[in-house]
């Protein structure tokens, strides 16, 4: 009988980011199927254990249309900001810059709101008031 060898895993940052690598990878082919999109959290650990967060969004609307998840919690968390579904990656300007309206961070009380500057492509976090132009 031969007998199987199972790799001691350690739970170290680089052991802990090499098994995210492997798990993302390894539900490929469940999240096409699925047409869901999965994001996990920050991994935390101990000597003998590790736990995080993993979250599922469906990416295929009522209408069997792409929808990415960046977008489906844009239309959760819109009326809260008071903007439209409509205005998810509206083009509006704050503090000289020009932003693309990507998303929120609902739980934030100061920088509620994520765009991404048009020029340079990073996502900024602005106040609520940052919304002004796009409400009216």
């Amino acid at each position: 009988m031969k007998s199987l060898k199972f790799k001691k895993m350690e739970f170290t940052k680089s052991e802990l980011k090499e098994f995210r690598k492997d798990l993302e990878n390894s539900l490929e082919e469940i999240k096409e199927k699925y047409n869901i999109s999965i994001d996990f959290g920050a991994i935390s650990y101990e000597k003998d254990n590790f736990s995080f967060r993993a979250s599922a969004v469906r990416t295929i609307n009522e209408s069997g249309e792409f929808v990415s998840p960046e977008q489906i919690m844009f239309n959760k968390h819109c009326r809260l900001f008071k903007v439209k579904e409509e205005d998810y990656k509206k083009i509006f300007s704050f503090g000289g810059m020009t932003f693309e309206l990507t998303g929120f961070k609902p739980k934030s009380p100061k920088y509620s709101v994520l765009a991404m500057d048009v020029r340079s492509k990073k996502t900024f976090k602005l106040p609520f008031e940052s919304l002004n132009k796009i409400r009216k």
